[in-house]
């Protein structure tokens, strides 16, 4: 989760918490304000999807409000089992043509669905493969009406919506993130396993 110059919200919503962190980035490094998480109520959110329109809206105000949460900009975390994940290898191109490349893989891998969906896509490292200079590159395709349905509830508590993420593929951001700042030198081409534990359940990313 990396924020910018402005102070901007990250909230995530998942089976069981709203999570909901306010903060901004100076100087390359990411100052959080405040954070707080409040229990999903029943019968408003399953799997990603909103139940529930007006009464996650009112959940979410009130605990925008109960945080003192002020930001208007904001960024939606999402888990959900219909948004697809995949790592692909590309050939190896320039920076400017690299999603163009994506997107032709996409519509290969998604075929007459991928209108229905939103993809977006990180780049993770260069590799060998078959002799030649490789991208690896992870894509996380979100159901479009997902979207939409979270920047109506945005648009509802009074929020701009800046951009949406996976919860995995936002870790893996973060990580990557502090590659580039040097602060991952000594664990090159090492695994790195990360445990969230909610309700007894641990998330391994």
């Amino acid at each position: 989760m990396m924020f910018g110059g402005e102070k901007i919200c990250s909230i995530e919503f998942n089976e069981h918490v709203l999570r909901i962190v306010e903060g901004k980035e100076k100087d390359k490094k990411v100052t959080v304000n405040k954070k707080a998480e409040y229990p999903m109520p029943e019968g408003v959110f399953s799997n990603g999807l909103i139940l529930d329109l007006d009464q996650m809206a009112d959940f979410l105000q009130r605990s925008l409000k109960a945080g003192g949460f002020s930001a208007k900009k904001t960024t939606v975390v999402l888990n959900s089992d219909d948004i697809l994940v995949r790592e692909i290898s590309i050939p190896f191109v320039q920076d400017s043509e690299i999603k163009s490349v994506v997107d032709f893989k996409v519509q290969d891998i998604l075929r007459e669905n991928a209108e229905s969906y939103v993809t977006d896509f990180l780049v993770l490292k260069k590799i060998m493969e078959d002799g030649a200079e490789k991208l690896r590159v992870l894509l996380v395709s979100v159901p479009s009406e997902m979207v939409v349905s979270y920047m109506v509830l945005l648009n509802k508590v009074g929020l701009t919506p800046s951009s949406f993420d996976y919860t995995p593929s936002a870790i893996s951001k973060y990580v990557f993130s502090l590659g580039s700042l040097g602060a991952l030198s000594d664990l090159q081409d090492k695994s790195i396993a990360i445990i969230n534990s909610e309700s007894g359940d641990t998330v391994l990313s």
